[in-house]
């Protein structure tokens, strides 16, 4: 642990908060990030109640399955990841204003939405392994109504998944398919109430599917021009905006 002196970290420094197997702390308020990195990798769940600042990034980093809640405002303009376990977020400036990397480690790995958000961030999805499907969440709304506006990427030649398991996610933001498989599949997923006002579509001559699984309710909004097939194995889906082919698993 770190007691109440500044933490600074300087360009290419890393400070690693705990170990996966014993927590670590810092105590004083504020950590100051001159272009490092923060590593969150504690043995339990936690709370970060640091504020962060200056221009390096925040990783919830490989080798620890846990949850870090992350409940302020934070004002560093660096990137973040989840590379492992769930990071939940209920402030709109969580993760300051950098884009945030969704990774693939395990099929759980999620960054959790609650409290009414607004997420302007750009959101990057990393495909996840194709051996588990339907895909594992990545971006998942936790409770009550969240508003993702930010770009939302889709990366890798696998899967992908947003859900929610409680309340409403809407996501309005521009949506880039990069990806390099040539036919991928996108999930809608969850429990509850879901609107997806992005077109979906293909990336060059590689084509995407879409699947609405689980029990709840998702809407289409956008114009979709995707050309793989659209399947509903579970729940309803609702199309305001256009698709292509739709299949109903009895």
């Amino acid at each position: 642990m770190i007691r109440n002196n500044p933490l600074f970290i300087s360009t290419n420094g890393l400070v690693q908060l705990g170990d996966g197997a014993t927590d670590g702390a810092v105590f004083g308020q504020y950590i100051t990030n001159y272009g490092g990195t923060l590593h969150l990798k504690p043995a339990t769940d936690m709370t970060f109640t640091n504020l962060l600042v200056g221009t390096g990034g925040l990783i919830k980093t490989i080798g620890s399955e846990t949850t870090v809640y992350i409940t302020n405002a934070n004002a560093f303009t660096g990137s973040s990841a989840v590379q492992q376990g769930t990071l939940q977020i209920s402030h709109p400036n969580a993760l300051g204003t950098g884009s945030i990397t969704i990774g693939n480690a395990l099929p759980t790995t999620r960054l959790n939405l609650v409290g009414g958000l607004t997420v302007t961030n750009a959101i990057t999805l990393s495909g996840k392994t194709g051996a588990f499907r339907p895909a594992g969440v990545s971006l998942n709304n936790f409770s009550e109504t969240n508003l993702v506006t930010g770009p939302m990427t889709v990366t890798g030649s696998t899967l992908w998944s947003i859900g929610a398991e409680g309340g409403k996610l809407i996501v309005s933001g521009h949506f880039i398919n990069t990806q390099s498989g040539t036919l991928c599949e996108f999930f809608l997923r969850g429990g509850s109430e879901g609107l997806l006002a992005s077109g979906l579509k293909d990336s060059g001559g590689n084509r995407l599917m879409l699947t609405k699984v689980d029990s709840g309710t998702w809407t289409l909004a956008g114009t979709n021009t995707y050309t793989g097939r659209t399947q509903v194995d579970e729940g309803l889906l609702v199309v305001d905006g256009s698709v292509g082919r739709v299949g109903v698993v009895p």
